[in-house]
C-alpha cells in the first residue's frame, strides 16, 4: 500500500552542490573514562548540515547559497553551525553506540523504534533525518516518504543525499538476511541500520534594523576605524537599554576592538577634541569635524585608553588617532562611533546623529597596497591574538594588534597562499578591515573553510563565567572568564545570537588567546544587552551608586536608595552567594530601566522597614533655570528640570561630597526636582544657600 509523500522536493528544498572536502568541526566531547568523542569521525563531511539546512528551506527559512551551484563562505558556516547543533553529546553518545551495536542489535532497534517512528514522522507530512550506520563509518540523509508491501514486509524510503543530489536514492528495509540498502543509480550500498534524528528549526532572533537610510545627496563616505570587522551593537539596537537615557536605541556603532587596539579616523578633518571629561559616558573621546562639498559633519571615537592627537590638530583618514579601551559607560573593550551630520534629524536622538552604518559598510581600503600583492581571495582567522608586522619576520615593526578569531583577507596566488596557512616559519600577506595592509605569522592563522570558523557576534560575560570543555555543565572547566573578556562566538551569527541570554542554551566560544570552549548562553550578553531578571530583588541598604561597571572607579548611571527595588540579572543562586561580601558587585536593574552594578556589600534581599531619606537636609538651589540630565554630560539628553531660584534635592551616597561640588565647574550632582524627576545636574549652576 502507497503512503503519501511529504512536500519535500528534493530540487527545491535541497542543494546542487556536494559537501566540500576537508572542511571539518574541529569539536570533540570528552569523554568520562578517558578519551575524546571526535564529531568530525561521527560526521567526516557537511552532510548532516547541509541536511539541517535542507529541512530549514522546507520550513520556510533563508539559507546561504540556497539554489546555487557552488556553496560560499556563509553557507559553509551555516553549514558546520547546523551540523553542531545537531550533535549535542547525547546525540553524538547515541551514534557512536550504534556504531559499535552488532548487526542484529541494529536491525532490532531499526524494526521496532526507527522505523516506526519515522512512519509516523512522514504520514504526518515531517521529512526526517536519518543517520545511516554503515560498515565504516556514517552517512545522513533526508526521508521525504515511503511506502511499505505487507506480503513482502518491505519498506521503501525516498531519500535526498547531499554527497549525491543528482542521483535519486532510495532505502529499503527487509527483513535479514536481507537487511538494508541504500540504492542511487545503479550502486548499492549495504546499511548496518539507521538511527532518526531530531530537528529542531533553529530559534529566529529579534533584530532591530540594522541600519537607517542613507541621506540623499550627502557626499560623505567613512572608512573603517579599526582592523576588526566585527559589530558588537548596531544603530538603534536595545532601545529598553538606552530608553533611561532618553534615546530611542544605541545612538552609534560599537565595533570590536581588543583593548591597546588601534583606533583611525574615519574621514580626513580637524580634531575639536580629545579628551576625558569627568564622568562622561564617552569616556576618553576623540571628536572630529569634517566638511564634504558644502556638507558638514562629525565623528566621535569613545571609550578610548590613549589618544594620539589634540584639538585642533588636521588628521586625514586612516591616521591613527588613538586605542582602543573600556572607559566611561563600556562593558567590554570596543569602539564606539558616532555620526552626526549638521541639519539632520534622526526621531528619538539628539539634532544631527544619524546611522553611520549606510555611509561605512562599503568603506574603501585607507592605504594602497604598495609592493604588495592583490588579494588572494582567501580569507583567514586567527587562531591566537596576534601582530601585523610591517613585514615578514618577529623583528619587524608592529602595526596593529589583532584578536583572536579575526577574519583577514590574504594577498597573493591563492594556491601559494593555501599551502602556507598553518606552516611555522612562514609569512602571511594579509589586509584588515581597516585596510591595514602587513604580514601574520602563517601558523597561526586557519583557513575558513576548514572548520568551524569565528562569527561576527561578540559577547561577554554578565559576571564570571566557567568556559567548559562541552555544553554541559557536567564537562570539565577550562577557565574561569571575567565581565571584560570578550569571546568570540563560533559559526554562524544569527543563528548563535538568537542563544544569547536564553536558558538552558550553551555557545561555542573563542577567547581573545585562541582558547576554544562552551558558555552558558544565559550567562553572557552583547555590549549594551541585558539579560531578563531571574525573579531574585534586591534593595539598597542606604543610598548606593549603580555603576556602569563592577569597579569602584566606573562612571555612575544613577543613585539608588533604600527604597529602590532592583532586579537580579545574574544567576539567583550565584547572587546571593554575594551578597554582603565585600569586593562582589551584582548586576542589576533599577526601577527607571537603569542597568549597571552595585556592591553587593552594599544590597540586602529584603525592603528596609523604614527606609531612610538619602540626603534629607541637603538642599541645593538653581542659580538659572536649569536643565536636569540623563547622564553627568551636557551632551546627555534632557529629562527634566529646576527653575530659578528653586530647591534640588541631593541624592548621593555621599552629601558631604555633593555639597563641595556646588559651584565648581565640570562638576556634577545627582538629586530630586521639586516635582520628584531625578537626574544629573551642573554644579556650577547650584548654590548651597538659597536666593
Amino acid at each position: 500500500m502507497a503512503f503519501p509523500q511529504t512536500a519535500f522536493d528534493e530540487i527545491e528544498h535541497g542543494f546542487r552542490f556536494t559537501p566540500p572536502d576537508g572542511v571539518h568541526l574541529g569539536v570533540g566531547y570528552p569523554l568520562p573514562g578517558g578519551g575524546e568523542l571526535n564529531l568530525d569521525q561521527l560526521a567526516p563531511d557537511l552532510s548532516l548540515g547541509m541536511c539541517y539546512a535542507a529541512l530549514d528551506r522546507f520550513q520556510g527559512l533563508a539559507v546561504p547559497s540556497a539554489g546555487a551551484d557552488v556553496p560560499d563562505e556563509a553557507a559553509l558556516t551555516y553549514f558546520a553551525s547546523r551540523q553542531l547543533e545537531a550533535l549535542p553529546p547525547a546525540t553524538a553518545l547515541r551514534l557512536m553506540a550504534g556504531g559499535l551495536a552488532d548487526d542484529r542489535e541494529l536491525y532490532q532497534g531499526v524494526s521496532r523504534r526507527e522505523l516506526p517512528k519515522l512512519r509516523r514522522r512522514l504520514a504526518a507530512g515531517r521529512p526526517t533525518v536519518l543517520a545511516l550506520i554503515l560498515v565504516e563509518g556514517n552517512r545522513f540523509v533526508v526521508a521525504s516518504g515511503y511506502e511499505s508491501d505487507r506480503e513482502t514486509h518491505t519498506t521503501r524510503l525516498r531519500v535526498y543525499d547531499p554527497t549525491r543530489p543528482d542521483m535519486p536514492a532510495e532505502i529499503n528495509v527487509g527483513r535479514l538476511p536481507q537487511g538494508m540498502t541504500l540504492r542511487q543509480g545503479d550502486g548499492v550500498t549495504v546499511l548496518r541500520g539507521f538511527l532518526v534524528m531530531e530537528y529542531h528549526q533553529p530559534p529566529q532572533p529579534v533584530l532591530t534594523r540594522r541600519a537607517g537610510p542613507m541621506l540623499g545627496g550627502l557626499a560623505i563616505s567613512l572608512r573603517w576605524p579599526v582592523d576588526s570587522h566585527r559589530v558588537n551593537q548596531f544603530f538603534g539596537e536595545n532601545p529598553e537599554s538606552y530608553r533611561p537615557f532618553g534615546l530611542a536605541g544605541h545612538e552609534g556603532l560599537d565595533l570590536f576592538a581588543l583593548s591597546g587596539a588601534n583606533v583611525y579616523a574615519a574621514a580626513g578633518g580637524v580634531v575639536t577634541q580629545a579628551s576625558h571629561p569627568e564622568g562622561h559616558p564617552y569616556g576618553l573621546q576623540v571628536r572630529i569635524r569634517h566638511e564634504a562639498q558644502g556638507v558638514v559633519f562629525h565623528t566621535i571615537y569613545a571609550h578610548l585608553s590613549e589618544v594620539f592627537v589634540r584639538a585642533d590638530q588636521t588628521v586625514v583618514a586612516g591616521e591613527r588617532i588613538g586605542l582602543a579601551d573600556n572607559t566611561g559607560n563600556s562593558f567590554g573593550s570596543h569602539l564606539h562611533l558616532t555620526l552626526k551630520i549638521e541639519g539632520q534629524q534622526t526621531p528619538g536622538y539628539p539634532a544631527g546623529i544619524v546611522d553611520p552604518w549606510p555611509y561605512l559598510q562599503d568603506s574603501p581600503p585607507v592605504e594602497p597596497l604598495e609592493n604588495l600583492p592583490p588579494p588572494s581571495g582567501v580569507s583567514v582567522f586567527t587562531t591566537v591574538e596576534l601582530n601585523l608586522r610591517a613585514a615578514a619576520g618577529t623583528g619587524a615593526e608592529i602595526r596593529a594588534l589583532l584578536p583572536a578569531g579575526e577574519r583577514l583577507m590574504t594577498l597573493g596566488e591563492a594556491p601559494e597562499v593555501r599551502g602556507k596557512i598553518g606552516r611555522e616559519g612562514a609569512w602571511l600577506a594579509v589586509q584588515t578591515a581597516s585596510g591595514k595592509a602587513g604580514f601574520v605569522a602563517a601558523r597561526y592563522v586557519q583557513n575558513v573553510d576548514q572548520s568551524l570558523p569565528p562569527g561576527d557576534l561578540v559577547v561577554y560575560p554578565v559576571s564570571s563565567v566557567n568556559l567548559r570543555a562541552g555544553p554541559s555543565q557536567s564537562f570539565e572547566v577550562l577557565a574561569t572568564l571575567g565581565p571584560t573578556d570578550p569571546l568570540g562566538v563560533l559559526g554562524e551569527s544569527v543563528l548563535m545570537l538568537a542563544r544569547v541570554g536564553k536558558p538552558a542554551e550553551w555557545l561555542p566560544v573563542q577567547t581573545e588567546n585562541g582558547l576554544r570552549g562552551w558558555v552558558a548562553a544565559w550567562l553572557v550578553h552583547r555590549t549594551g544587552q541585558w539579560l531578563p531578571a531571574s525573579g531574585l530583588v534586591v534593595y539598597p541598604s542606604g543610598a548606593v551608586n549603580l555603576r556602569a561597571r563592577p569597579a569602584l572607579d566606573a562612571n555612575v548611571l544613577t543613585v539608588l536608595t533604600s527604597g529602590d527595588a532592583l532586579e537580579v540579572l545574574e544567576e539567583a543562586e550565584t547572587a546571593r552567594r554575594k551578597i554582603g561580601q565585600a569586593g562582589e558587585w551584582v548586576n542589576v536593574r533599577s526601577a527607571q530601566g537603569f542597568s549597571g552594578y552595585v556592591a553587593a556589600w552594599l544590597v540586602q534581599t529584603t525592603r528596609p522597614a523604614v527606609p531612610p531619606q538619602p540626603g534629607e537636609g541637603l538642599m541645593l538651589f538653581a542659580t538659572v533655570d536649569l536643565n536636569l540630565r540623563a547622564q553627568a554630560s551636557l551632551q546627555s539628553p534632557r529629562v527634566g528640570g529646576v527653575f530659578r531660584a528653586q530647591p534640588f534635592k541631593v541624592v548621593e551616597a555621599d552629601p558631604a561630597a555633593a555639597r563641595l561640588k556646588a559651584g565648581q565647574p565640570g562638576q556634577w550632582v545627582y538629586g530630586e526636582a521639586p516635582d520628584g524627576t531625578r537626574g544629573w545636574a551642573a554644579a556650577w549652576f547650584l548654590s548651597s544657600a538659597p536666593l
